[in-house]
Order: C-alpha cells, then structure tokens, then sequence
C-alpha cells in the first residue's frame, strides 16, 4: 500500500480577469514539491507540467481570461503525483479541414 503525504490541492487562475500564466503553474507545483522535501529541480516533473498546463491553456476553458486548473500534489517516499484538473470543454467545436487530393 502507498502511503501518501499530505496532499495539497490549490487553484491556479490568471486573476483579475487575466489568461492563466503556465510558468506560474509550474512554478507553485516546484514549492509545493519543497513543502514534501521533494527534489524541486527534477525536468521530468516540469516538462509533464508544462505539457499538461499547456493544453488546457490551449483547448480548454482554463485558456480563458479568469479561467485556471486546479492542481494537486502528493508525495511518497519514492515518488510524487501531480494531478492537474482543467475547466472543461472550451465553448467552440473543432473544426474538420477538408484533404486535398
């Protein structure tokens, strides 16, 4: 059985009406690996954040000026979890392009 440390689940927005900022996404998941004694440096973990704050910056409602992702941080003696959740669909359909040929 895992036993996790304490998870700590925080709201990362834009704020007052602004587009959310992926460096500070990546940025509060560094301090809260600290806060477990965790590696803060590991790339691994910051590509992996950057991928996944990206694309919800990009495809989904948390791109939209106020909009965010809620993140969640668990650590273990021998790894960690990142949990990143977006606000859902964005309000467009994606569009088919037509092939030439």
């Amino acid at each position: 059985m895992m036993l996790w440390d304490g998870a700590s689940r925080e709201r990362v927005t834009g704020g007052d009406g602004e587009v959310m900022d992926v460096r500070e996404v990546r940025r509060r998941v560094r301090c809260e690996l600290q806060r477990h004694g965790e590696d803060s440096g590991n790339g691994d973990v910051d590509v992996m954040v950057s991928e996944i704050a990206t694309n919800a910056l990009l495809h989904t409602a948390s791109g939209r000026p106020g909009g965010g992702v809620d993140v969640v941080v668990r650590a273990a003696a021998d790894r960690v979890r990142v949990e990143i959740t977006d606000d859902g669909g964005a309000a467009t359909l994606p569009v088919l392009r037509t092939v030439a040929g």
